[in-house]
């Protein structure tokens, strides 16, 4: 465990440190931000209050918060409990009520006892030409009048929380943060008019104006940077560690790799070729391979994986590729033997649903060696998984791996090269927030006799005429999906969901089986579903976004997706992606509700004017934003606490220009500025950058 500096202890006390936090509270914070001061620091407002206007009652605006200094008059309890409890008060112009439903009596004679002055806040209404404050936001004695007549930001909330007493807890942690010296460069400090990280977590947490709220406004900016070159700091650190490990280089025979491309029956492209001796280069080199595939959907980046894995096993060594799913993993094994069956070359599959027999065997085989290339979902690497000498392994970038997970793969062998493989083209700044300046091969051709697939925006009032579409696609044996966004019936969202959407084409097509698959289906029972579509025991599959990335369904030539003004570009081309994967042309429907918005119109017309992944990530960052880059939850991006990659875009180059200034002075974090970048490291939790460091 590395221990932190005694100056940032402070920082990740415990929230029941804090005056106020009972174990309700403190169980209540730990749910929603965490356990630890920092947490609630790294909490940033997303609103004010003024709550500066004060006027005595009679100039009061009704529709106005206001600050009011009063006097209590009476108490007037309710003679039935459906009506309200009023407070009058008055001040020397005129006389205004508090109002409350359900009120405590005694709780309200105690903080607001007759003939004494107070300060109350609230918004101003009129009700029967009277004014009154229902649940006034504050109340307090006329000595706190400083402390209630302010700008108030406002955090977002949970269920038991309120904004008083995250407010009162924010206070007590910002008059308290530690001062640390400075880890950026001033030149950089000056250039973008930034304050401290103590000074603009303090101006953050305390708003004048909407102004200081914006992600762009200098202190969050500031704050923002930190994180960014945190994060490319660490990157660098992992990929320095592993880059620095001894290694003989493979020199492998490249004899097979005619024999692998004619068993494919098609020409590789020559982006695969160039994609595939960068590969090799990399391995040959005295130092580990890290590097990243990229490939449109269906540009052959599989093929390429294969042939990289064959020059290692050809070597003398020990491969292996760990996909998303156990189905995904069963095609790879199924192509892998088909590729490779007049090569001499031991294939073994291990999924979730190996037997235990089976399993027994395989770990046998690959702690001996017999296995040169394993097939499998995240149980490759479990801990009682060893190798004799595993020297490359392929990961599809799907399992969404953080950084640290990714690094400590190295674990599994002294001498482990690693690439990973994107279906979806980064456009290089989000790349670097991933990645950092990990090497990059990219497929940009598609396969010579690769499909065509023609895309049509068509209205939801055509509704009737797509079913005639699809039920003729079946009838001719051909598949189908139908992907809808909901999975439920929503209140606010008049959208089709996928369950009536399944019952309606059911009972369309009363003679062919209709597959159901979304996010509530147990995994066991998608895969099942998934199967029972790959061996045509079901022809249309209606759906979410969960199905298979990834799966060859080469009869599949008919993809609808409905609603798709709500998708993003991306997504919508990922799932564009599953037809066209055969021979045959395909279609892609994009159903839409009328009227569409700019932004969604754009979106629709890119779809049809290009298939090409590259550009429409590019096109997909510009009109949604990097957020929705691969829709939701699919990018692989860090969980970022401050970081609005939408407008902090900018500062990720800098981040890296720095980081790359910092790697070529001081690479070990050993001079005086790079001590106070480990701070940074602390703050954000990079203690494993910090280890290798040390053990450096």
């Amino acid at each position: 465990m590395i221990q932190r500096p005694e100056k940032l202890f402070f920082l990740f006390k415990s929230v029941n440190s804090l005056n106020g936090v009972g174990p309700r509270i403190g169980n209540l914070l730990k749910k929603f931000l965490g356990d630890r001061l920092i947490d609630i620091l790294f909490h940033l407002p997303v609103n004010i209050i003024d709550r500066t206007y004060s006027s005595n009652i009679s100039l009061a605006e009704p529709g106005k918060i206001i600050t009011l200094e009063l006097t209590v008059g009476s108490h007037i309890i309710p003679k039935n409990k459906r009506l309200p409890y009023r407070v009058n008060c008055f001040d020397q112009s005129g006389k205004i009520d508090l109002v409350f439903f359900k009120s405590n009596q005694k709780y309200l004679k105690q903080i607001l006892p007759c003939n004494k002055k107070c300060i109350v806040s609230g918004k101003i209404e009129t009700y029967n030409g009277n004014k009154q404050i229902t649940h006034p936001d504050r109340i307090g004695s006329i000595d706190q009048l400083n402390e209630i007549k302010t700008i108030e930001p406002v955090y977002p909330l949970s269920a038991g929380l309120t904004q008083k007493i995250l407010n009162k807890l924010v206070k007590q942690i910002t008059k308290n943060i530690p001062d640390l010296n400075e880890w950026h460069r001033e030149e950089i400090i000056i250039k973008n008019s930034w304050t401290s990280w103590k000074e603009s977590l303090q101006i953050s947490h305390n708003p004048k104006n909407y102004l200081e709220l914006k992600n762009n406004f200098f202190t969050r900016e500031r704050l923002a940077f930190d994180e960014l070159f945190a994060n490319q700091i660490a990157l660098s650190i992992y990929r320095k560690k592993i880059k620095e490990s001894v290694s003989q280089g493979i020199i492998g025979d490249k004899s097979f790799i005619k024999k692998v491309i004619d068993n494919t029956g098609f020409k590789l492209t020559n982006s695969q070729f160039s994609a595939i001796n960068e590969i090799i280069s990399d391995l040959s080199s005295s130092s580990p391979m890290i590097r990243l595939l990229q490939g449109d959907v269906g540009s052959g980046k599989t093929i390429v994986s294969l042939i990289s894995m064959l020059y290692v096993i050809y070597a003398g060594y020990q491969t292996a590729i760990m996909v998303p799913t156990s189905l995904l993993a069963n095609q790879h094994f199924k192509n892998f033997l088909k590729l490779t069956h007049n090569l001499k070359i031991n294939i073994s599959l291990l999924t979730r649903l190996t037997n235990e027999k089976e399993k027994k065997k395989i770990h046998n085989n690959l702690k001996n060696g017999t296995i040169d290339l394993l097939v499998g979902t995240h149980s490759v690497f479990q801990k009682n998984i060893t190798f004799k000498n595993l020297a490359f392994i392929v990961i599809d970038e799907q399992h969404r791996f953080g950084v640290k997970q990714r690094m400590a793969l190295s674990n599994k062998s002294i001498n482990l090269n690693t690439l990973f493989m994107t279906a979806t083209p980064i456009p290089r700044t989000l790349s670097l927030t991933n990645y950092g300046n990990m090497e990059v091969s990219k497929i940009t051709e598609k396969p010579i006799n690769k499909a065509k697939i023609k895309t049509f925006a068509i209205p939801l009032s055509k509704l009737q005429s797509i079913y005639e579409r699809v039920k003729y696609n079946i009838d001719i044996d051909l598949k189908a999906f139908w992907i809808c966004p909901l999975i439920d019936e929503s209140e606010t969202l008049d959208i089709s969901n996928v369950k009536k959407r399944y019952e309606e084409l059911s009972k369309l097509l009363p003679k062919k089986n209709i597959g159901l698959i979304h996010g509530k289906v147990p995994q066991d029972d998608r895969d099942k579903t998934m199967k029972e579509f790959l061996d045509g025991d079901i022809n249309l599959l209606v759906g979410t976004t969960v199905i298979e990335v990834g799966i060859d369904i080469p009869d599949a030539n008919l993809i609808i997706i409905e609603h798709a003004e709500r998708f993003g570009l991306a997504q919508l081309h990922q799932l564009r992606g599953r037809v066209g994967r055969g021979t045959k042309d395909s279609n892609c429907i994009l159903l839409y509700d009328q009227p569409l918005t700019q932004n969604a119109h754009q979106r629709i017309d890119a779809m049809r004017k290009t298939e090409d992944g590259f550009e429409i990530a590019e096109k997909d960052l510009i009109l949604r934003g990097p957020g929705e880059i691969l829709g939701t939850r699919q990018s692989g991006l860090p969980d970022f606490k401050i970081v609005n990659l939408e407008d902090h875009m900018h500062l990720i180059e800098l981040a890296n220009k720095e980081t790359n200034i910092v790697d070529k002075s001081d690479p070990l974090l050993k001079s005086i500025r790079g001590e106070h970048i480990r701070n940074l490291l602390h703050i954000f939790e990079k203690e494993d950058a910090i280890r290798y460091i040390l053990s450096g």
